[in-house]
């Protein structure tokens, strides 16, 4: 375990579930490690069976809701803005003003 891995998991964890104690979030990191997270977009192929072992379901299932909206919210972005910038194209010429 590297320092920097140990601030970004803990970072992570803290962000989502700061009630935790220290001896739950640090098991929890450990068992983060273990399956092999090393990125945030790695957060989205985490399961809830994953983190049974360090956190109760409920904890879990908060974990990843709040992660893997985390992981989409860059992608959301850049597709939004790509997406924007089709649109304005097409929309002008079905417009009723484009038309007139």
């Amino acid at each position: 375990m590297t320092n920097s891995e140990h601030t970004f998991l803990h970072t992570a964890i803290t962000e989502v579930l700061p009630e935790l104690s220290e001896v739950t979030k640090d098991i929890l990191e450990e068992t983060l490690q273990s399956i092999g997270v090393e990125t945030y977009s790695e957060f989205q192929f985490i399961e809830e069976a994953d983190l049974l072992s360090a956190l109760l379901p409920i904890q879990a299932r908060k974990v990843l809701a709040a992660w893997k909206l985390r992981c989409q919210t860059p992608e959301t972005s850049s597709s939004s803005v790509s997406a924007s910038a089709g649109p304005p194209a097409f929309l002008p010429s079905v417009s009723p003003r484009s038309s007139s």
